[in-house]
């Protein structure tokens, strides 16, 4: 299955669409599921949110890093729509810190 997520290019200091790409503030886990589910689950299969989309990979099988999700979101890319104005920072930021936390991370790096 072809990978949806970019790499994501040396953003450990820089902000990418506003949005850093570690959180600075915590994030909302709850509230990031919530999004995620309503803005990403259509497309996208992820176990930990319940969705079953067909559209997207499925993100569980996938290493991430939360600059490369926040980049993916914002930008889009690979048949995926950016959805970086439609979404507030804070609410990428979470969805960003929702996918991190439910999906695999070896191999995930902000460089």
């Amino acid at each position: 299955m072809k990978a949806c997520w970019l790499a994501a290019p040396a953003l450990a200091a820089v902000a990418v669409g506003g949005v850093s790409a570690a959180p600075s503030k915590s994030p909302d886990l709850k509230q990031g599921k919530i999004l995620f589910v309503a803005a990403c689950g259509g497309c996208h299969t992820l176990k930990a949110a319940g969705t079953h989309g067909t559209k997207g990979p499925n993100l569980a099988e996938e290493p991430k890093s939360f600059g490369g999700i926040v980049e993916q979101i914002v930008y889009g890319g690979e048949g995926m729509p950016a959805l970086g104005q439609g979404l507030s920072h804070p609410q990428v930021r979470d969805i960003a810190a929702f996918v991190v936390r439910a999906t695999p991370t070896t191999g995930a790096r902000d460089d």
